[in-house]
Formats: C-alpha cells, sequence, structure tokens
C-alpha cells in the first residue's frame, strides 16, 4: 500500500530526473549551437544558464505557484473550520509520528 513516504520519496526522484533532463537537453543545444556556429564560448554559457534555471525553480518553484494562482492565507474569521482541521491534523502528526496524520 502506497504511503505518504512512499509518494515522497517518488516525487523527489522525478524531480532529480526532470532537472537532470532539463540540464542534459539546456547544455546539448548549447554545444549544438556553439557546434554549428563555431563558437565554443556559447557552451558555457548555456552550462550557466542549465545551473541557474535549474537552482532557481527548485528553490523558487513555491514562490512561483502561490503567485500564480494568487493564493492569499486564510482569513483566522472566514475560514475558521479550515483551520481548526489543519491544526488538528497537524497535532495528530506531532503527537503520532509513525500516522499520516489520517484518522
Amino acid at each position: 500500500m502506497a504511503t505518504l513516504y512512499t509518494h515522497q520519496g517518488e516525487n523527489i526522484r522525478k524531480t532529480w530526473y526532470l532537472m537532470t533532463g532539463f540540464f542534459i537537453l539546456v547544455i546539448g543545444v548549447g554545444w549544438m549551437i556553439s557546434y554549428v556556429m563555431h563558437s565554443p564560448a556559447i557552451l558555457p554559457i548555456a552550462v550557466i544558464f542549465a545551473v541557474v534555471m535549474n537552482v532557481t525553480s527548485y528553490w523558487y518553484s513555491d514562490t512561483v505557484v502561490i503567485k500564480l494562482t494568487g493564493a492569499v492565507p486564510a482569513d483566522p474569521i472566514l475560514h475558521r473550520d479550515l483551520i481548526r482541521i489543519v491544526e488538528n491534523l497537524s497535532w495528530r502528526r506531532k503527537a503520532d509520528p509513525g500516522s499520516a496524520g489520517i484518522a
């Protein structure tokens, strides 16, 4: 049976596969352009671009998604039930570290 931790492991693995694939793709395109244009200076630029894009997308992807969706913090007065549910789940998770927080 799949648990929260098996999904977490799968997501981490998929993230590394995607980042590696993007890295190889950008470097490959940079190499092809530098080969066609006979300019070896293009390849280091492609490598730097790939590294910067991977690091930026890894560390700031949550901020980008939050801004794109227009998410705002839940108002404690209007969304009392939602906040109570999240607090109860997080309390249950702290009380029993072996559980996934699901009753």
